[in-house]
């Protein structure tokens, strides 16, 4: 409820944020922590906490949260590697992302009570050479 948030990868392949609220845009600002990501940037506001998922250097995906209390630091979300960015959706009250595995199959990754759920595949035989 405090704007419009906006996220990018900037041509150095740190992530950036421009917010606009009230009469205008803040400004581009760095993301604290660091870090460096191969793909754009995925965001998802769920419960009043914004969280920001990016494909590592490493091939592994990572979030970093937004909350009252600032951002939380980049946090591996476990698994193994991936060959795109994430995709980040909030469905039936719960968390979802999606990436390209690098088998090319479609898996996500849920975010329960307790942690994530940990990839599994999107059901269905179909491989693909795109991000989700």
């Amino acid at each position: 409820n405090d704007g419009l948030y906006l996220f990018v990868r900037g041509i150095d392949n740190k992530i950036y944020l421009n917010r606009l609220s009230g009469p205008g845009w803040s400004g581009w600002s760095g993301i604290p922590g660091g870090g460096l990501t191969l793909d754009a940037p995925a965001a998802v506001v769920l419960q009043s906490t914004l969280y920001l998922f990016v494909r590592g250097g490493d091939n592994r995906i990572y979030d970093n949260l937004l909350a009252q209390a600032g951002w939380s630091g980049w946090a591996e979300v476990g698994g193994g590697m991936t060959l795109s960015g994430p995709v980040a959706a909030v469905f039936g009250g719960e968390l979802w992302i999606f990436v390209r595995r690098i088998n090319s199959v479609v898996s996500q990754n849920r975010l329960i009570t307790g942690g994530w759920t940990g990839w599994s595949e999107v059901t269905g035989d179909h491989l693909t050479s795109s991000k989700p």
